[in-house]
């Protein structure tokens, strides 16, 4: 009786042990964390077709309708991958004048645009829009994704 059920408690350790190898030698697919230490939103403004960055400005989201000004976003990340994959997508109040040629997938109502990119990782990843001409004046925002996750939305208005 005794053995018996000894027997059928080492059967049993033996399917779980036999369980747990069996998971870890699956091929995980998912991609290593990419942890967000921080995220900063800023402006540029282009004077004489030079940027420049205005970070003491208190509405350093708001950004003069010029073409050529920009709406900038950066993560201070940490994560152990050589590279990392992420994608943006930038909101505009009304239709905008996207390029005929980019890389950019553009919305049907030309009010959404995406930009997958890949970066090595130097402690950052960042991207930059630049206003153009026959962009809407309003409220614009980017969503960062990382591994297909929202990471970070980002406000800005041009006026």
């Amino acid at each position: 009786m005794m053995v018996g059920r000894l027997m059928k408690n080492i059967k049993t350790l033996i399917i779980i042990f036999a369980l747990l190898n069996l998971s870890s030698c699956t091929k995980n697919t998912d991609k290593p964390p990419v942890e967000v230490l921080g995220a900063y939103e800023w402006t540029i403004t282009t004077e004489d077709d030079k940027p420049k960055f205005d970070h003491s400005k208190k509405d350093y989201n708001v950004a003069p309708f010029t073409p050529g000004n920009g709406l900038g976003w950066i993560l201070h990340i940490r994560s152990n991958m050589d590279s990392i994959e992420f994608s943006n997508v930038i909101h505009l109040p009304a239709e905008g004048a996207w390029p005929e040629k980019s890389d950019l997938i553009i919305s049907k109502d030309k009010k959404n645009a995406l930009a997958k990119r890949t970066m090595r990782n130097k402690g950052y990843i960042y991207g930059i829009w630049r206003i153009a001409e026959g962009d809407p004046k309003g409220d614009y925002s980017v969503d960062v994704y990382i591994n297909n996750k929202h990471i970070k939305s980002f406000h800005y208005i041009v006026k």
